[in-house]
């Protein structure tokens, strides 16, 4: 069940949260009564339990998920109705983006994956050895074993599940130490783990027309870093800065972005300008990390029509930590 989330975990209101199976609970839910969300959302699947924080109760589905995301709490039909507090139109397109990924990727990104994953297993997981706790902040479904490879994985205490996107983190079919949640508001107490980690997670995040450009990024990074007792291990996709160009120029026209990849340059400066040294820094282009170089894929998540050999993504794969 649940429990493994009891010891350090806070609801998003900062209470401690208790647990419930009532039937009382669940069969107000199946009923109907308590069977809507706060945002507006039907739910994903089926509510086994329920957490409580003040009068908040937060599902907890799928075999064991709980799902805390500020504003997702159940709520009765009426009071879902009359809300006026729905999920704004970028985090619906973000999450339907990353529908459309948990489709894509096994289709043509396994191999990118791989290619990443030994990077950061050789060069950046040893840190994690002598019982670490760990919370993988944008999982998309993975056991420790598949992010942090066995020979890291069993050097581990806990592992910890965080992704936003329900499609993405049970596309698996796992249910342990899973949780749904928002990045920005990540349901931890402070410094209740000692490493997070973090693998191109940071251009989902995304761009609005005349925001602060840095400003998401570093709201991240201060959140991440006031969970983790120790630092922050990340692997992010990042273009040429002629790109992320590009990409202000499409911004401008589109007004919202639901994916924007930023620089190496940028990125590193926006680490720095949070308040935090990059270390270890890496940068690996991804056509020079993958066999065969002819392969075709999809630069981008939304026109799977549009392909091209992976040896000419202008992509790079940007590896660094943060230590407190």
């Amino acid at each position: 069940m649940i429990k493994i989330f009891m010891v350090n975990l806070s609801a998003v209101s900062g209470d401690k949260l208790s647990y419930s199976d009532s039937r009382d609970i669940i069969d107000k839910v199946h009923s109907g009564d308590l069977g809507g969300l706060y945002c507006g959302e039907s739910l994903p699947a089926a509510i086994d339990g329920v957490l409580q924080s003040n009068s908040y109760m937060y599902p907890i589905i799928n075999g064991g998920v709980p799902m805390l995301v500020e504003g997702y709490h159940l709520v009765n039909q009426n009071e879902m109705l009359n809300s006026e507090n729905r999920l704004e139109d970028m985090v619906k397109a973000q999450l339907k983006q990353m529908e459309k990924f948990s489709e894509m990727h096994k289709k043509y990104y396994d191999q990118v994956t791989e290619a990443q994953q030994k990077v950061l297993r050789e060069d950046y997981y040893g840190m994690l050895h002598g019982g670490a706790s760990v919370l993988d902040i944008g999982n998309g479904g993975l056991t420790a074993h598949a992010q942090l490879g066995a020979e890291h994985a069993d050097k581990v205490s806990r592992f910890f599940a965080l992704d936003r996107s329900y499609h993405m983190l049970t596309r698996n079919g796992i249910h342990d130490g899973q949780i749904i949640g928002d990045a920005f508001k990540l349901p931890f107490a402070d410094n209740s783990v000692d490493y997070i980690t973090v693998n191109g997670v940071l251009h989902h995040f995304g761009r609005k027309r005349g925001d602060d450009r840095d400003a998401k990024l570093i709201a991240f990074i201060k959140e991440a870093m006031r969970v983790a007792s120790k630092g922050l291990i990340c692997l992010e996709l990042a273009v040429p800065r002629y790109a992320e160009f590009a990409e202000s120029v499409v911004l401008r026209v589109m007004g919202d972005m639901p994916t924007f990849v930023f620089s190496t340059h940028s990125l590193l400066k926006i680490v720095e300008k949070s308040g935090f040294k990059p270390e270890q820094v890496i940068s690996k282009r991804i056509g020079q990390m993958l066999p065969p170089p002819l392969t075709v894929v999809p630069p981008i998540l939304d026109y799977e029509w549009l392909k091209i050999p992976i040896v000419l993504l202008p992509y790079y794969m940007l590896y660094f930590v943060i230590r407190k």
